[in-house]
């Protein structure tokens, strides 16, 4: 059930501040001489005023002994009428109140939902709106935003309430049958040893799906890599699922997820099914968003070591210049001296400490990527990270 002050449902408050009732309730000019062409007497002329001024602040006509004191009398007040005992007493009889309703609706312009093309079409339009939305409360929301628009009196709160659920549940019983219908054989059997079926710990399997894993650490990545995995199967053998409507969809999560075997069992097979379906389905997704957050931040991680190192680099490369300066100085000075050939080159490997390519290497660092690339550093970062440990 669904409260009306809940909804968009407009409807009069007991305590309504005095300020607000001059606002919306003093007659106009306009309105008192329609009255007036009326021909009833006063009794009628404030009883046609009050239902007036309530069903242009309403859009539909309130029970009589509903209505506050304080708003009759404010109208009586500026019609100079002396106001009934009881609100209910503003006319004589139903007649003079129905007559007084059509008159209303005929000066406002507005069209009674009565017939059975209109009804149909509110039912159309409420089941057009429950294919997006799951709560009660935005389709009776959203049926009173177009009954307004299109210039119709609002029925009864209770009407609407019960177009609306019966609407809501036509459209995810045809949601929850679209997708039990695309399982195979196969799927639908593996879905059921969920229900059916423990792990080596000795809990059922639809409890360990329902129970989220904590997100993945460096330290726990592994189980969570096996728990994924398993996920996984499932899911391959389910297959891709028709796109529903995310509230739905989600709205269908929640309830699979508030049951139990017991519950789960006792439903209709096909509903059953598509939740079991869509369940897999979402933990599916959140254990993929998982690794990949977990991916961005190891990268993120491996990223700032690079910097870091880069920092470090350039903190020391003046002394790495010069020292590869002195390094090339002492090369120079041994082509220069008189030794043979085969000599030199001894003596150049010596000085290279006999790694010449760590040499290639330190003077790239200076020269090839520069002093503001920390790319360089990555490849001894990505060499230990946690994703090639695993």
């Amino acid at each position: 059930m669904v409260a009306i002050h809940e909804t968009a449902y407009p409807r009069i408050l007991s305590n309504t501040p005095q300020r607000d009732i001059k606002r919306l309730y003093t007659p106009t000019k306009a309105e008192w001489l329609w009255v007036k062409k009326r021909k009833v007497d006063d009794n009628s002329q404030l009883g046609n005023m009050v239902l007036l001024k309530c069903f242009q602040r309403l859009g539909y006509f309130p029970k009589l002994d509903t209505l506050p004191n304080n708003i009759v009398d404010h109208i009586a007040e500026h019609l100079d009428i002396e106001p009934p005992f009881k609100p209910n007493l503003l006319f004589s009889s139903a007649k003079s109140t129905n007559r007084a309703k059509h008159a209303i609706r005929q000066y406002r312009n507005v069209k009674k939902v009565e017939t059975l093309k209109q009804k149909t079409w509110l039912t159309d339009f409420s089941l057009e709106m429950a294919e997006t939305k799951d709560n009660v409360v935005d389709i009776i929301n959203a049926m009173i935003e177009i009954l307004l628009k299109e210039r119709f009196e609002l029925p009864g709160f209770t009407t609407l309430e019960k177009i609306a659920s019966s609407s809501r549940a036509t459209i995810n019983k045809v949601i929850v049958k679209k997708v039990s219908s695309t399982l195979s054989v196969a799927a639908k059997n593996t879905l059921q040893s969920l229900l059916e079926e423990t792990n080596d710990e000795g809990i059922s399997l639809w409890q360990q799906l329902k129970q989220e894993p904590k997100r993945p650490t460096s330290r726990t990545l592994k189980e969570f890599l096996t728990h994924s995995q398993w996920i996984n199967e499932i899911q391959r053998e389910i297959g891709p699922l028709p796109e529903i409507p995310e509230e739905k969809r989600q709205q269908l999560v929640i309830e699979a997820k508030a049951y139990d075997i017991d519950r789960m069992q006792a439903i209709a097979k096909y509903k059953r099914f598509t939740l079991l379906a869509l369940l897999v389905n979402e933990q599916f997704y959140f254990s993929t968003d998982c690794i990949v957050d977990m991916f961005i931040k190891e990268v993120r991680k491996l990223h700032n070591r690079g910097k870091i190192e880069l920092k470090q680099f350039q903190n020391g490369a003046i002394k790495e210049s010069e020292t590869l300066i002195i390094l090339l100085k002492d090369v120079a000075n041994i082509m220069t001296d008189d030794d043979g050939q085969s000599d030199k080159i001894q003596r150049i490997d010596t000085a290279f400490e006999h790694d010449s390519p760590k040499i290639v290497k330190r003077c790239d660092q200076l020269v090839l990527h520069g002093f503001d690339n920390y790319l360089q550093f990555l490849e001894k970062c990505y060499s230990g990270c946690v994703f090639r440990r695993s």
